[in-house]
Protein backbone atom coordinates (compact mmCIF):
# COMPACT_ATOMS: atom_id res chain seq x y z
CA UNK A 1 0.00 0.00 0.00
CA UNK A 2 1.37 3.44 -0.84
CA UNK A 3 1.71 6.29 1.61
CA UNK A 4 -1.20 8.18 0.06
CA UNK A 5 -3.48 5.15 0.39
CA UNK A 6 -2.40 4.70 4.01
CA UNK A 7 -3.07 8.37 4.75
CA UNK A 8 -6.48 8.20 3.08
CA UNK A 9 -7.44 5.05 5.00
CA UNK A 10 -6.30 6.49 8.35
CA UNK A 11 -8.20 9.71 7.67
CA UNK A 12 -11.34 7.74 6.79
CA UNK A 13 -11.09 5.65 9.99
CA UNK A 14 -10.46 8.77 12.08
CA UNK A 15 -13.85 10.14 11.00
CA UNK A 16 -15.64 7.19 12.62
CA UNK A 17 -17.34 7.74 15.96
CA UNK A 18 -15.15 6.09 18.60
CA UNK A 19 -18.05 5.40 20.97
CA UNK A 20 -20.16 3.80 18.24
CA UNK A 21 -17.21 1.70 17.13
CA UNK A 22 -16.50 0.57 20.70
CA UNK A 23 -20.11 -0.35 21.43
CA UNK A 24 -20.57 -2.19 18.15
CA UNK A 25 -17.36 -4.14 18.65
CA UNK A 26 -18.17 -4.97 22.28
CA UNK A 27 -21.73 -6.19 21.68
CA UNK A 28 -21.61 -7.32 18.03
CA UNK A 29 -17.99 -8.05 17.16
CA UNK A 30 -18.39 -8.53 13.38
CA UNK A 31 -20.47 -5.36 13.02
CA UNK A 32 -17.73 -3.24 14.59
CA UNK A 33 -15.20 -4.55 12.08
CA UNK A 34 -17.59 -3.90 9.18
CA UNK A 35 -18.32 -0.37 10.45
CA UNK A 36 -14.63 0.49 10.47
CA UNK A 37 -13.90 -1.32 7.21
CA UNK A 38 -11.46 -3.77 8.79
CA UNK A 39 -12.49 -6.73 6.65
CA UNK A 40 -9.09 -8.42 6.78
CA UNK A 41 -9.18 -8.50 10.59
CA UNK A 42 -12.80 -9.72 10.46
CA UNK A 43 -11.90 -12.69 8.27
CA UNK A 44 -8.82 -13.51 10.34
CA UNK A 45 -10.88 -13.55 13.53
CA UNK A 46 -13.63 -15.61 11.91
CA UNK A 47 -11.04 -18.09 10.64
CA UNK A 48 -9.51 -18.43 14.09
CA UNK A 49 -12.93 -19.13 15.64
CA UNK A 50 -13.69 -21.77 12.98
CA UNK A 51 -10.26 -23.37 13.47
CA UNK A 52 -10.63 -23.53 17.27
CA UNK A 53 -14.13 -25.00 16.92
CA UNK A 54 -12.91 -27.59 14.42
CA UNK A 55 -9.94 -28.56 16.59
CA UNK A 56 -12.17 -28.81 19.66
CA UNK A 57 -14.52 -31.15 17.82
CA UNK A 58 -11.61 -33.27 16.58
CA UNK A 59 -10.11 -33.60 20.07
CA UNK A 60 -13.38 -34.45 21.79
CA UNK A 61 -16.02 -35.69 19.35
CA UNK A 62 -18.65 -35.80 22.11
CA UNK A 63 -18.80 -31.98 21.96
CA UNK A 64 -20.65 -32.15 18.65
CA UNK A 65 -23.48 -34.29 19.96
Amino acid sequence: MSDSQDTERISKLANKNAWATGLLTFFFLPIGYIYTGRYKALFKGFGIVILITFLGLMIDSSLGR
